[in-house]
């Protein structure tokens, strides 16, 4: 009988890729920090010095109720091992404050880089099917999600308006 694996806020249990270092992580660890991204066929968890593509297993037991041909392509065990790029980041941060270097990545791609795991959140704590329109940057037709989309800032930063 196989073990069953699982995911945590820890990381990938029982799915560790042999030979492959993990960010922060001591011997004998789990995955200390980094994203963990669930889909239907499959999961991406990236840290600071790599990824891994983990495929859902295969499916057993009754056929699907989906169409012939609409179960998508198994995916491939994948993973990449890179190097810690955080003292690289903080170089280049200094560096633009200090000499105006052009950041390589924007206020705007900051926010719609975290917007999406913003959404997800606010997805689980209104436990809704969410439509999001980029354009107006609001939820289509879900005012309890719109209301989460920001907060009445406290005193003194009130007086700064957006």
């Amino acid at each position: 009988m196989e073990r069953r694996r699982s995911m945590n806020s820890f990381g990938a249990i029982g799915r560790l890729t042999p030979g492959m270092a993990y960010c922060g992580a001591g011997p004998g660890e789990n995955r200390p920090n980094g994203m963990a991204f669930h889909g239907s066929n499959g999961t991406l968890i990236a840290d600071r010095i790599g990824y891994e593509i983990i495929p859902e297993p295969p499916r057993t037991g009754a056929p699907s109720e989906r169409a012939p041909g609409s179960e998508p392509p198994p995916l491939e065990r994948t993973h990449r091992q890179a190097e810690d790029a955080t003292a690289l980041h903080a170089r280049h941060f200094i560096r633009c404050l200090r000499d105006g270097e052009k950041p390589r990545a924007d206020a705007v791609t900051g926010h719609r880089s975290s917007l999406v795991a913003h959404l997800g959140n606010i997805a689980c704590r209104t436990g809704l099917k969410l439509e999001w329109d980029a354009g107006k940057e609001d939820f289509i037709g879900a005012p309890e999600a719109s209301r989460l989309l920001g907060r009445r800032a406290r005193k003194p930063w009130d007086m700064i308006s957006g």
